[in-house]
């Protein structure tokens, strides 16, 4: 079915959402290639994440963000599962736009202060965040960048929903 067509849809969303999580089983379900820009990102620095942001800061970091988010162009038939900060900076949403279908994975905050905290000392936004300003900060954040990811083609709150969007996207009714 999707041999002859070059697809590409990004996940996006806050840290924590579930874009690796949910773009991996998505992958596995549909038969389609997963990648994560984060793992791109480091594969190609030679260095983690939380070492960039460190040695290099967070304008590098953002640089090579987007580097590596163009060359996702050259992918077929993949989930790209975007770092949460991904869409915000230098044009990327119109970016993702232009090259794929997007899916803003817009989960409950509980769910996500879930996720995030047994990985805190690995995300360089929140690290040193004490864990009781951690939801306030959060709650912030998706103030922030909520209008840049509702920009996306669709925008779930759960795994089903997620599963029908798949479903449209792969049968070509968007």
């Amino acid at each position: 079915m999707l041999n002859k067509i070059k697809m590409i849809i990004y996940l996006v969303g806050l840290m924590g959402a579930g874009k690796s999580f949910y773009g991996k089983k998505m992958a596995e379900k549909y038969h389609l290639n997963f990648y994560d820009l984060d793992t791109l990102i480091e594969d190609a620095e030679c260095q983690t994440i939380e070492q960039i942001f460190a040695s290099k800061g967070e304008n590098y970091f953002r640089e090579q963000e987007a580097k590596q988010l163009h060359k996702t162009t050259n992918l077929h038939n993949a989930i790209v599962a975007c770092g949460g900060g991904t869409p915000c900076f230098l044009n990327n949403m119109d970016f993702i736009n232009k090259s794929g279908a997007s899916i803003y994975l817009n989960m409950p905050l509980d769910n996500i202060i879930a996720n995030i905290l047994p990985q805190k000392s690995k995300r360089p936004l929140i690290q040193n965040i004490d864990d009781g300003a951690l939801i306030s900060f959060i709650e912030n954040l998706k103030a922030q960048r909520e209008t840049v990811y509702k920009k996306s083609n669709f925008e779930v709150s759960n795994e089903l929903a997620l599963e029908q969007v798949f479903d449209k996207i792969l049968q070509h009714k968007i």
